[in-house]
């Protein structure tokens, strides 16, 4: 079944279907490389897609005095200050030019009488202007349609259905190309190519409540870390304070930061309105994780809704409002729920959203990473965001670092003049060893299924490496994995279901990166944004960032900040 080998040859790799790696495709396209994408679901079903707020572009149509500098002042502020400032910049300069990209795409977004694209009232958490582009609540699933028609126009071809399982790079360290291996036809496929994108970032299946989608499971920053690329600040995981918490159907299911922003209101089972204990200026529109700390203090101080979360009201505002711009959340409620959101408070808790820390790019001109030929854009890059994303980050993010990737695709295959390093057969064939050795030494009986282990882990990461940490829980949380870690080499491994290869290849390296991720936060001994340690939580004088280098054993070290 692991048998067979497909070969093809492209100028360019995209590994992930989302708005980084679809809009790195479209540079890539329109300046003629034959690309290929490979995403694990279908085209654009990725966590962009599931996007409700809105992208940040300081264009100053909503507020004159806006501009890229005091984006950069408010996204330094949320990150408190280890974000990379270089990229902060290059985030905060070039948003608003990749959103007018995207309105020349066909995005349908609004115009002003100036031509200006029209921004929304309300700034996100963390934000001190109004900077907001949306779409309703659907902000993720407009951006997603445009890129996919465009790249597809250009002549994008999409490997759909398949998971990427391995880097690879020769000796002189010249990145080759990339293994798969396609579920649907159950082989293995080798594309060689000089460039590889990597844009399949985020890791929210790590924890059992999360607003992620079932593929968001991490591996990429293990493949990218075995490919000999740095990872910093895995300790920094942001929980997006308001995610539907019941009943079990939309656990997950993110309330977009918009119901907060035109004026939704949190109440704990008293009936307070309690974030005038916890940020009494800015209230519910707070940076993300000083309202996710709050929910979670007032439900483990026994003040939580009925399953552990809070209540979000928007029953005190007009309702054309409420349904305008939270009509995907309305109608979810409605239909799964019975409930009205114009008249009902709704049950919502902390889930996890985004990982902050990521691989490090090399080069920031054209997002190249220390191993040549690879490059980063979206989720799995490091560098913008710091210790706390600010609300609206992400989608810029995604365009503005994804459209350099592409331009350094572009770069990179015209120096080299159509040549592609090659790999030997024998090479080939060795890299795929440990894989099948993987299946081939199944065991048959006894253990738990992959499936248990994989609701184990969540259950213990989002339990004891979630939103309030201590040393004591880390280290309890690192031996209960190491346990879930010595069961999976006992556990049956028949590739006996369409998704099973995906769900242990995952596996194996979400196991990988939740150890990585305890090391991290257990490196970092002070509280800073969305990392907080009850048993120290005061932010420290010294600015740096964790590191991890990619040499066995894996090792996290201290980088300070100049």
């Amino acid at each position: 079944m692991i048998e067979s080998l497909e070969n093809l040859q492209v100028n360019c790799a995209i590994v992930g279907g989302g708005a980084a790696g679809l809009r790195a495709a479209v540079e890539c396209l329109e300046n003629g490389l034959e690309t290929i994408l490979i995403t694990k679901s279908v085209i654009g079903q990725s966590h962009s897609l599931l996007a409700e707020g809105g992208v940040n572009a300081a264009i100053g149509q909503k507020d004159p005095t806006d501009n890229w500098q005091v984006h950069f002042d408010d996204t330094m502020r949320a990150g408190r200050f280890i974000n990379n400032k270089p990229m902060v910049e290059i985030l905060c300069r070039e948003s608003p030019q990749r959103m007018y990209d995207l309105l020349a795409y066909g995005s349908g977004f609004e115009t002003d009488g100036e031509g200006k694209l029209i921004q929304v009232a309300g700034p996100g958490g963390g934000q001190s202007k109004d900077r907001v582009i949306a779409t309703g609540d659907f902000i993720g699933f407009t951006i997603i349609r445009t890129l996919a028609s465009k790249a597809l126009s250009l002549g994008l071809r999409v490997i759909d259905e398949t998971i990427c399982i391995k880097l690879i790079v020769d000796d002189s360290g010249e990145t080759v190309g990339i293994i798969a291996y396609n579920l649907r036809a159950s082989n293995f496929i080798f594309v060689n190519s000089p460039c590889v994108i990597l844009a399949c970032g985020g890791a929210g299946r790590l924890f059992s409540r999360t607003t992620n989608p079932l593929e968001t499971t991490g591996e990429g920053y293990i493949l990218g870390l075995e490919a000999g690329i740095e990872l910093r600040d895995m300790e920094m995981i942001q929980f997006h304070p308001t995610a539907l918490c019941y009943p079990s159907c939309v656990e997950g299911v993110l309330v977009t930061e918009s119901a907060r922003g035109i004026g939704g209101r949190l109440y704990n089972a008293k009936n307070e309105r309690f974030m005038e204990k916890y940020e009494p200026k800015k209230m519910e529109l707070a940076p993300r994780d000083i309202v996710a700390r709050a929910i979670t203090q007032e439900a483990e101080e026994g003040r939580g809704s009925p399953h552990g979360g809070v209540f979000l009201d928007l029953s005190h505002l007009e309702p054309g409002i409420v349904v305008n711009r939270l009509h995907n959340t309305a109608k979810i409620l409605r239909t799964y729920c019975d409930l009205d959101l114009t008249k009902q408070r709704i049950e919502v808790a902390p889930a996890t959203h985004h990982v902050m820390g990521g691989l490090v790019p090399y080069n920031l001109e054209t997002m190249e990473s220390s191993t040549s030929g690879i490059f980063l854009a979206g989720e799995i890059c490091w560098g913008g965001h710091g210790a706390n994303r600010l609300g609206g980050n992400a989608l810029a993010e995604t365009q503005v670092f994804g459209c350099r990737a592409g331009i350094g695709a572009v770069l990179r295959c015209r120096k080299l003049h159509g040549h592609s390093p090659k790999i030997s057969d024998s090479k080939l064939k060795e890299e795929l060893t440990p894989i099948k050795n993987l299946f081939h030494s199944s065991s048959t009986g006894g253990g738990s299924s992959i499936y248990e282990l994989i609701r184990r882990l969540g259950e213990v990461v989002y339990k004891k490496v979630g939103i309030i940490r201590d040393a004591e829980t880390l280290q309890a949380a690192y031996s209960k994995i190491e346990i879930i870690e010595n069961e999976f080499h006992r556990c049956g491994k028949d590739l006996n279901s369409y998704y099973a290869f995906a769900h242990i290849f995952e596996f194996t390296k979400m196991i990988v990166l939740a150890k990585l991720v305890i090391q991290s936060a257990l490196c970092r001994e002070e509280s800073r944004g969305a990392h907080f340690r009850k048993d120290n939580p005061y932010e420290g004088t010294e600015l740096y960032n964790t590191s991890i280098l990619p040499f066995l054993p894996y090792k996290v070290r201290r980088v300070n900040i100049e």
